[in-house]
C-alpha cells in the first residue's frame, strides 16, 4: 500500500513538472498590436501607438513606467534621451538587442519600433 502511494506521488510529480517545463517552453509574449496605416505625408500619434506595443513587448522586463522589473537598466525619458540623443540609435538597440535585452528584429516592424521608442522617450 505504501509503495503504491509513493509510486503514485512520484508519477504525479513527474507529470506536473513536465507540464511546467512545457508551459515555460511555449510561453511567448502576445503579438504586438497592429500599427495604424501611415500614408505618405500623414502623421500618427507615435506615442499613443507605442503604448500598447510597450505594454505587450517591453513592460514585463522594464515595468509599466520604465522602473525596471527584470531589466538591468531602468528606462525613462531622461535616461533614454541622455543615453541615446538620437532616437535612431535607440531604435537600433531595440531591433538588434544589447546585453540581456533580446533583439526584436522580426517581431516588430520599423514603424512599431519607432512608435515604442517615441513612447519610451515620454516616460518619467
Amino acid at each position: 500500500m505504501l509503495r503504491r502511494t509513493v509510486v503514485l506521488v512520484q508519477a504525479l510529480t513527474a507529470v506536473i513538472a513536465a507540464a511546467g517545463v512545457v508551459m515555460l517552453l511555449v510561453a511567448q509574449p502576445p503579438p504586438p498590436p497592429p500599427m495604424p496605416v501611415r500614408a505618405p505625408g500623414s502623421t500618427i500619434d507615435l506615442v499613443a501607438a507605442g503604448r500598447p506595443i510597450y505594454a505587450s513587448q517591453c513592460e514585463s522586463c522594464h515595468g509599466a513606467w520604465g522602473e525596471g522589473v527584470y531589466a538591468p537598466v531602468t528606462i525613462d525619458a531622461a535616461a533614454s534621451k541622455a543615453k541615446f540623443p538620437d532616437p535612431e540609435v535607440e531604435e537600433a538597440v531595440v531591433l538588434d538587442g544589447r546585453g540581456q535585452m533580446p533583439s526584436f528584429r522580426g517581431r516588430l516592424t520599423a514603424d512599431q519600433v519607432e512608435a515604442v521608442v517615441a513612447y519610451v522617450r515620454t516616460l518619467s
